[in-house]
């Protein structure tokens, strides 16, 4: 038995027919009796090495997940985002940078201890670079100190992760921590765009010659509230019932 041909059959089109497709592609013919001379073949042969595709006639849908696709890091998987794309043209910046700031996640780490004399707040960016420090001693003015230029890269960062450490002495009595509440303050004021921040807290019991206590969450996030609406807070490392009184608390103030 003969095998079947399931190949597919294509009309066939006159020279005419060849070279009026060249010129709607933009191709050109050369005039005269060079141009009768001329192969169409190998016109179109060169037209398709010299052809050139226009990334932004991709519909802007697929643009934009090829964007999320290169801008987004995942330690996971060992990917890394590629900013060299920023650079290809004015137009793929503009229609880039907006993912970039939706998908990168800003890391903070916030190191507080507090004891009966007063309270001081240090945050830190990745890389142990420091934004601020807020420190507080009873029956005086805080004391704060800040990179603005450090702290002004933060304006168009949307989703920020918190790693916040409570360093609580016993013997202190008060449990308003006055320098988390201007740290809140501080990201208010500097990541005017913010749209989540994931907590993540735990005691630092610090050295061992320190006497520390279990820090009372419910006033610790107290600050918190002070966040606008529109920003998703998501706080983890709580027992259930801490949880529940730290947003009793949030939603109360």
């Amino acid at each position: 038995m003969a095998p079947t041909n399931s190949g597919t059959n294509y009309a066939r089109f006159s020279r005419r027919q060849c070279f009026a497709f060249i010129r709607r592609r933009g191709g050109t013919i050369p005039p005269g009796k060079e141009g009768k001379k001329l192969n169409p073949r190998s016109v179109l042969r060169q037209m398709d090495r010299d052809a050139r595709f226009r990334f932004m006639d991709l519909p802007p849908e697929m643009r934009n997940e090829i964007y999320t696709y290169l801008l987004s890091r995942s330690p996971k998987e060992g990917r890394k985002a590629f900013l060299d794309i920023l650079c290809v043209s004015k137009q793929v910046h503009k229609e880039a940078v907006g993912i970039l700031h939706a998908e990168s996640v800003f890391s903070i780490t916030a190191e507080l201890q507090k004891n009966a004399n007063g309270e001081q707040c240090r945050v830190y960016s990745k890389g142990h670079k420091r934004l601020a420090s807020m420190t507080v001693l009873y029956g005086e003015e805080m004391n704060l100190v800040r990179s603005r230029k450090r702290l002004d890269m933060l304006r168009n960062i949307e989703k920020i992760q918190l790693r916040a450490y409570f360093c609580l002495e016993a013997g202190t009595f008060d449990f308003d921590w006055t320098s988390f509440a201007a740290f809140v303050d501080l990201l208010n004021t500097y990541v005017p765009k913010l749209k989540t921040l994931e907590v993540t807290t735990r005691n630092h019991f610090g050295p061992y010659w320190l006497n520390t206590v279990e820090t009372p969450w419910s006033s610790a996030l107290k600050p918190f509230s002070k966040l606008p609406a529109a920003v998703t807070l998501d706080i983890q490392g709580l027992e259930d019932n801490e949880y529940d009184e730290v947003w009793e608390e949030i939603n109360a103030a």
